[in-house]
């Protein structure tokens, strides 16, 4: 059959195969293992990878890319985040807290824009000056240019009519891009949390993002606009949630990973031994960051399991970075410090209207669990860390 396999997909991939398998030093299965690798890599074995010098194990610093070996789809997340992506005037609204994997998600979420052919933009609010975010008729106008900027056809910029509300100019300018495209627009704004702290800004520009999405069941030219936001926190401020993108459109919570998730990861990272897995799992709770970065350190052999939970949860292990930006971002904020040591101390904490910006900002970071109205720590390596941090 092997033969027969590699001429069907030579055939799909163009290629003459009657000819090249007329040659007798032609390896019709090295032929299927190469255009697997390059076409559907997940479907390969990690010791075929390995045979093939094509197991690259990178350090996990930074999301993973579209079709990465390492990334684990969380299902039903995935596939209902690219079904409401073929809907006319979406709206896509991913939360999750810091290196939970939301941009690892959102390259998923893009790359199946651009394979449907729709224009995309994608708009980080992290790269947004404080200058432009303080004053709102700047940040609308830059918010705008910077869009035109990322497409390749767009109305030419004109001058914007002052006689108009800022909002309605801005949503006038948008409607003639829309028009001019052939194609839906996937405009995404990842980290629009990040406007949260200028409340003359998003007092403005979240109801405008709301009326823009209502305005696909009535115009044609909006529903070409499909809006994908990613956000870490539920902490608006004032906003009137009434009057925001926060209750319409499709929410998506990322989780952790789960056991069988996690089992995957492990086998792509040279099939480690299964029994890491359950010991890691309690103390990580399925933290995609986390879990990947003790695989990494396995696989490679630099630590064995036994090390690594020995120093988990200090300042010496292989976390060590990741809990001095969590101490840096707290001691920033001696109140948000306090409520985490009562949360720590207690087991729990009820919400109330005196802490729940607090709560909210701890839960941004990932190390609170909101259930009904109490927070609770997120991961026993976090109760381990922060017990020993406040005895200190």
């Amino acid at each position: 059959h092997i033969p027969a396999i590699a001429k069907k997909i030579g055939n799909l991939l163009g290629f003459k195969m009657n000819k090249l398998q007329e040659d007798n030093n032609f390896d019709n299965r090295d032929f299927i293992i190469r255009h697997f690798i390059e076409y559907e890599r997940t479907l390969i074995c990690p010791e075929i990878l390995r045979e093939y010098g094509s197991y690259d194990l990178p350090f996990p610093d930074k999301p993973e890319p579209y079709r990465s070996y390492f990334y684990i789809k969380r299902q039903p997340i995935e596939s209902k985040c690219l079904q409401q992506l073929r809907e006319p005037g979406s709206l896509l609204r991913i939360k999750a807290s810091k290196q939970m994997g939301k941009t690892s998600v959102l390259n998923q979420v893009i790359a199946e824009a651009e394979n449907r052919d729709y224009f995309t933009v994608v708009l980080d609010f992290k790269l947004l000056e404080a200058s432009k975010l303080n004053d709102e008729i700047i940040f609308l106008k830059t918010f705008y240019t910077w869009t035109v900027n990322k497409l390749e056809s767009c109305p030419p910029l004109s001058e914007w009519d002052d006689n108009l509300p800022i909002m309605e100019s801005c949503t006038q300018h948008f409607k003639a891009i829309l028009k001019q495209l052939e194609k839906p627009l996937v405009l995404v704004i990842d980290n629009l949390d990040r406007i949260f702290d200028y409340p003359d800004t998003y007092q403005n520009f979240l109801p405008m993002l709301r009326h823009w999405h209502d305005l696909a069941n009535e115009s044609e030219a909006w529903e070409k606009l499909k809006l994908v936001i990613t956000y870490r926190t539920e902490d608006y401020g004032k906003l009137d949630i009434d009057q925001s993108p926060f209750n319409v459109g499709f929410p998506v919570s990322l989780r952790d990973f789960n056991y069988e998730e996690v089992e995957l990861l492990r086998k792509r990272h040279y099939g480690l031994n299964e029994d890491v897995v359950k010991p890691l799992m309690e103390q990580l709770e399925g933290h995609p960051s986390l879990i990947r970065l003790a695989f990494y350190y396995l696989a490679k052999e630099e630590f064995t399991l036994r090390e690594i939970l020995a120093n988990a949860a200090s300042y010496t292990g292989i976390y060590k970075n990741h809990f001095r930006q969590l101490i840096a971002n707290l001691r920033n904020s001696p109140q948000l410090e306090k409520v985490l040591e009562k949360i720590i101390t207690a087991g729990s904490l009820e919400i109330t209207g005196r802490n729940n910006c607090q709560i909210y900002q701890l839960e941004a970071m990932g190390l609170v669990k909101i259930q009904g109205n109490l927070a609770l720590i997120s991961r026993r390596i976090y109760q381990k860390f922060f017990t020993d941090y406040f005895k200190k």
